[in-house]
């Protein structure tokens, strides 16, 4: 019986022999650089009075909100079109929804700072009177048997 104590004992004290050291690492964490990109409108002319307004293509622009948050939704932007020549004054300008998504790119981010942290020796550490009761209760448990 006090061989099997013995044994156990020794196996516990073998896993956990050595203090262990482990790599401790900050987090840097930076934002992405996005922009809205938008496919061009497609717009039209629609003038019920004159058909050469139909083959007119209409000049339209897409313009986004600014400041927008990329994380919450596509870009929210709208179009807008100079007014439509003279010859379609009384014509109305008919545009698709705007096509748009966020086009994000990595920034310029410094990379984590890292440090080798190891554990002290139990001679050193905090709990070793804890490891020295241990080894007296074993003292007890042996001599007892």
């Amino acid at each position: 019986m006090r061989f099997v104590l013995l044994v156990v004992f020794m196996a516990a004290a073998a896993t956990a022999c050595h203090p262990e050291c482990r790599w401790a690492c900050d987090d840097p964490v930076c934002p992405a650089a996005c922009k809205e990109t938008c496919v061009p409108p497609a717009c039209v002319i629609q003038n019920a009075t004159n058909l050469l307004c139909t083959t007119v293509v209409p000049r339209c622009t897409i313009i986004c909100a600014p400041n927008q948050c990329e994380s919450d939704s596509c870009p929210a932007c709208e179009i807008q079109c100079d007014p439509p020549p003279s010859l379609c004054q009384d014509g109305q300008i008919l545009c698709e929804a705007p096509n748009c998504h966020w086009q994000c790119s990595k920034p310029n981010c410094p990379r984590p700072l890292c440090e080798l942290q190891c554990e002290h020796p139990a001679c050193e550490a905090a709990g070793s009177t804890l490891f020295a009761s241990l080894g007296l209760l074993l003292v007890i448990i042996v001599a007892l048997l």
